[in-house]
């Protein structure tokens, strides 16, 4: 693995606890495994099979290319990926990532916004079973 050991928790800072963190920390395994990634949010329609994986940073921050390349893969295989960067405003930027691994056009939205936007994916394949 080539990224820096965890030292704190990424969003409130605190220290980092591998007691409490437990196999979340999932540095135990990279002894037998080429690598691993975990995603943040995943949202699955089981009635229509869409699956929705956003991956969270924060302002600023790239996504590593172990992560781009296990993204990628889920969106040749069909899932709707976006990257959601936290600003320091409370408002988040939001790009949908495609086949190539490259990102679209960043949208600046509120949080509220960014919910409507995940509910009208959702109710878009709801739409989309019904037709």
């Amino acid at each position: 693995m080539n990224q820096p050991a965890l030292r704190s928790c990424p969003i409130c800072g605190s220290d980092y606890d591998p007691e409490r963190l437990g196999l979340r920390d999932y540095s135990w395994l990279t002894d037998t495994l080429p690598g691993a990634s975990d995603i943040d949010f995943v949202l699955e329609q089981k009635t229509t099979g869409r699956v929705l994986i956003c991956e969270f940073k924060s302002a600023g921050e790239h996504l590593p290319l172990g992560q781009r390349l296990l993204l990628k893969t889920m969106v040749r295989k069909g899932c709707d990926v976006w990257v959601v960067w936290q600003r320091k405003d409370h408002k988040v930027q939001r790009a949908a990532m495609n086949g190539a691994g490259g990102l679209g056009p960043v949208a600046s939205l509120t949080r509220q916004q960014f919910s409507r936007q995940v509910q009208a994916w959702w109710d878009s394949g709801q739409v989309e079973e019904a037709a």
